[in-house]
């Protein structure tokens, strides 16, 4: 029975990455996406393979949660003082 489990916790993470890499290639470098669970606000920097956190709490769990999993996709997760977003 643990066996079973193990394939489809594997299963479902590899689903979680697919998602993740299609989500990522959805977006152009300097585009955002916007996530409400937590009212996070992320850049995206495809040249430097980096999404920037322009807004939220990086204790959230959507946050950390995002952490745990992106450098399994080649990206990195940070966050940015000086980077402001804004509606002109």
């Amino acid at each position: 029975m643990a066996l079973n489990n193990l394939n489809y916790l594997d299963r479902m993470m590899e689903t979680i990455y697919d998602w993740l890499e299609n989500m990522i290639a959805s977006l152009n470098d300097g585009e955002y996406w916007h996530i409400p669970a937590d009212d996070i606000l992320i850049k995206i920097d495809k040249k430097k393979k980096e999404l920037v956190m322009v807004m939220g709490d990086k204790e959230s769990d959507t946050y950390q949660r995002l952490d745990s999993v992106i450098s399994r996709v080649g990206y990195k997760l940070t966050t940015s003082e000086s980077e402001k977003y804004f509606i002109p």
